[in-house]
């Protein structure tokens, strides 16, 4: 099943295959395709022949920093990322414009929340 993508639903999207999808194609600029019977994001087809691919069931970015590192590397402006209030929730947010929190996403980890605000910062540009 596939989400519409909106601000609200953005706010809401659990940590799961559904959201890293999302982030592959939308935020990445990746493709899904299927390679010897095994489903993997095509990451590059310009430079290397054979493209350099990840097989989908092994890139997380919603629950694993370093895939979640991998997309706050792909986005042009600078994470702000903190920890805040008595629930330790994770703040996450792009500067555009003089460091404004444009694109915050907010969730009980960083992964997830540095998923949202990189949708959020796709969806607005």
């Amino acid at each position: 099943m596939r989400t519409e993508l909106t601000i609200d639903t953005i706010l809401v999207l659990p940590a799961g295959r559904e959201l890293d999808a999302l982030v592959a194609e939308r935020v990445m600029g990746w493709h899904r395709r299927k390679r010897n019977g095994v489903e993997v994001w095509v990451v590059t087809t310009d430079t290397f022949d054979p493209p350099v691919t990840y097989p989908v069931e092994c890139w997380n970015p919603s629950t694993s920093i370093a895939a979640a590192w991998e997309v706050v590397e792909k986005q042009d402006d600078c994470l702000h990322l903190k920890q805040h209030g008595e629930k330790g929730m994770w703040e996450a947010y792009f500067c555009h414009n003089y460091c404004e929190a444009d694109y915050l996403g907010e969730a009980d980890t960083a992964p997830l929340a540095i998923c949202r605000a990189a949708l959020k910062a796709v969806m607005n540009d």
